[in-house]
């Protein structure tokens, strides 16, 4: 049975996360345009849900590719250009390979770059990072009952069946196979 995500419970566990590392930061998913904040801040989304692995593997689960973005905010008061890239750098070093504490893969980097943040506002300096996890949706029709293997064997034909185990080549033992 493959782990299922649940988005939200995954954005608290980000928040949460992103707080401990950063505990002088305002955090929050979703910006609210118009609304004062507290800086520095990060503000963090879910920007797309792409399908990630076209093979079926038989759970019948949603394999995703989940693209995050993160405004890391500052301001001309506090540091700047340079506070506003330094801080992105942080947040950026953070999330690579970080998991949040949920089952879904170790995070992946993919960019960081000049954001324009309230542009009505020109005391604000802000910096995007972006990332990748692969996650499943949905319930696996597996529930985990019945005889679990323990060991994976390749045979070959016409050496298969009862009566040629001796044939057959350990592939793996359960706790070698690859887990998210």
């Amino acid at each position: 049975m493959l782990p299922e995500i649940q988005l939200p419970e995954l954005h608290e566990a980000i928040k949460a996360a992103l707080i401990a590392k950063f505990p002088k930061v305002t955090v929050d998913y979703y910006s609210r345009p118009g609304e004062k904040i507290a800086i520095p801040a990060i503000f963090f989304e879910l920007e797309s849900i792409e399908a990630a692995n076209p093979s079926d593997n038989g759970s019948e689960q949603l394999e995703v590719l989940l693209r995050f973005s993160a405004e890391c905010i500052t301001s001309y008061k506090h540091g700047g250009k340079l506070a506003a890239r330094t801080f992105a750098a942080s947040v950026a070093s953070f999330v690579q390979r970080n998991r949040f504490g949920k089952p879904i893969t170790p995070g992946r980097f993919t960019s960081s770059s000049m954001e324009s943040f309230n542009a009505a506002e020109n005391a604000y300096e802000s910096w995007s990072v972006k990332w990748t996890n692969m996650a499943y949706l949905g319930t696996s029709v597996w529930d985990a009952s019945g005889i679990v293997p323990s060991h994976v064997y390749l045979g070959f034909a016409p050496n298969v069946g009862t009566g040629h185990e001796a044939d057959y080549i350990e592939v793996a033992g359960v706790n070698s196979l690859p887990i998210l």
